[in-house]
């Protein structure tokens, strides 16, 4: 490659260092000295570049275009219609930067090019192209390559579409976007049975969860230092998040995390609804609920013969949402007694479940006063 080439490789980069570096056995775009190429690639300074380093060049306007999206994102959700693309001509489209998902696509693009060129020079198969002998021989093969990577729909996390497709559609700053039924997880949970019923659009993002947790794959932390820093922060963290946990588990302070600062009773292990909710919109107060709910589903997965009562608590919570979407909530007091008595079967059915069940009653009382009362004349 010419010197000048942006994308040419760093004095001393060479594909030949794997075999003495890789782990026997692992996979081509895990091992070790494969991140460690790509490292030296993403913070080598380059020429074409005007000295900077690609990972530089990646980040140089992430945090403008990840606030771009998200406005993009409000603004879809507020008028109920997908905005208009940037022009393909605008110098925003052109010159606009890396956003999150052409960051996380292009490290999945190198380790695959890694891992083909790998296959090629290190490993070749029997009827195998000859090695290059030089980078500008391999350069045409490994464009088409990545031309073939980019065009394929074969990465799950895109929901069908190409890696192409999803950079071309943050560059034109318009969101990944799905329904609330295509956004489902679990389909026995009765908040994303809430979220299935919703009109509003649901927007998914890459958040390179599955990029090497390093320094140079870093996509918040421009310097080492802030990533040392905040590293420290969150060690430090855990470690007093799990010794003040160990000594929940001792007895010696209440088991839920969330009662010393808000009083929220400690049998809520996996859930949380703010107790001082009274102020906030029902909507909010619903979700706090089927927070609950959803709790009490995964105990009763646990148990034996559930599934006819798990599946009816969630059918009670989908008739509290119908009656609060109801304008005039006339029927919401009389389906939270429904509701309420569901839930002083399953207590009785399930006496180590009976203190939640019992909670979650008396949020439903008073949730359905509440609103009630302010729908009254």
């Amino acid at each position: 490659m010419s010197p000048g080439n942006p994308w040419a490789p760093p004095e001393g980069w060479s594909l030949r260092e794997l075999p003495e570096r890789a782990k026997p056995g692992d996979p081509v775009n895990s091992c070790d000295a494969v991140a460690e190429i790509h490292a030296r690639w993403l913070m080598t300074p380059r020429e074409g570049l005007g000295g900077r380093s690609p990972r530089d060049v990646l980040l140089d306007k992430s945090d403008h275009l990840v606030w771009d999206m998200q406005d993009r994102c409000q603004q879809w959700s507020m008028l109920g219609a997908c905005p208009a693309p940037l022009s393909r001509e605008s110098a925003a489209f052109r010159l606009g930067g890396f956003g999150t998902h052409e960051i996380v696509l292009y490290y999945e693009l190198v380790r695959h090019l890694v891992g083909e060129c790998w296959k090629r020079v290190v490993e070749p198969a029997a009827d195998a192209a000859p090695a290059a002998s030089s980078p500008d021989d391999v350069l045409p093969w490994l464009r088409q390559v990545q031309d073939r990577w980019l065009s394929e729909p074969d990465w799950e996390d895109l929901s069908g579409r190409t890696p192409a497709a999803a950079i071309r559609s943050e560059r034109e700053r318009i969101p990944m976007a799905c329904s609330g039924k295509e956004a489902i997880v679990d389909d026995d949970c009765p908040l994303c049975q809430m979220l299935a019923d919703s009109p509003q659009p649901m927007f998914w993002h890459l958040d390179g969860c599955n990029m090497d947790d390093d320094f140079p794959f870093s996509m918040y932390c421009r310097t080492r230092q802030e990533w040392e820093d905040e590293r420290r922060e969150q060690e430090e963290f855990n470690r007093k998040f799990d010794e003040e946990w160990k000594q929940r588990q001792a007895g010696s302070q209440d088991a839920s995390p969330w009662s010393e600062e808000s009083g929220s009773p400690s049998i809520w292990t996996k859930s949380f609804s703010s107790p001082d909710s009274s102020d906030s919109s029902p909507f909010v107060r619903l979700f706090g609920i089927g927070c609950h709910v959803a709790e009490l589903g995964s105990d009763l997965k646990t148990l034996p013969d559930t599934r006819t009562l798990a599946e009816s608590l969630n059918r009670q919570f989908g008739n509290l949402q119908a009656a609060l979407e109801d304008p005039s909530a006339s029927l919401l007091e009389s389906v939270a007694e429904r509701f309420c008595q569901e839930l002083a079967a399953a207590a009785e059915a399930y006496p180590d479940l009976a203190e939640k069940c019992a909670d979650l009653e008396r949020q439903l009382r008073e949730f359905a006063a509440d609103v009630s009362g302010d729908e009254g004349p």
